[in-house]
């Protein structure tokens, strides 16, 4: 797997990978990180993939790690309590 771009963002890290005949854009905030794995056929060139990087899907992004910390910190406090959850 190599790095072939960065994509800038204010408050997200994204990384662009390449392996396997498939782009992988990886988006990291703070202890958590979301990836996306899109076949090399699929996407016309790096600069298609910044644009996928839109004010609107990034909101989804933003709000699914906000989703992940809450679930995360829900879990962290049940598992504290010596809670199980199903």
């Amino acid at each position: 797997m190599r790095i072939v771009a960065t994509i800038p963002h204010p408050i997200v890290k994204i990384s662009v990978f390449q392996m396997n005949q498939k782009f992988l854009l990886k988006m990291e905030l703070g202890a958590y990180e979301q990836t996306y794995k899109l076949a090399e056929d699929e996407v016309s060139s790096i600069e298609q993939l910044q644009d996928i990087c839109n004010q609107d899907f990034m909101k989804s992004v933003l709000d699914r790690f906000i989703s992940m910390r809450d679930d995360f910190e829900k879990a962290l406090s049940a598992s504290n309590k010596g809670e199980t959850t199903a």
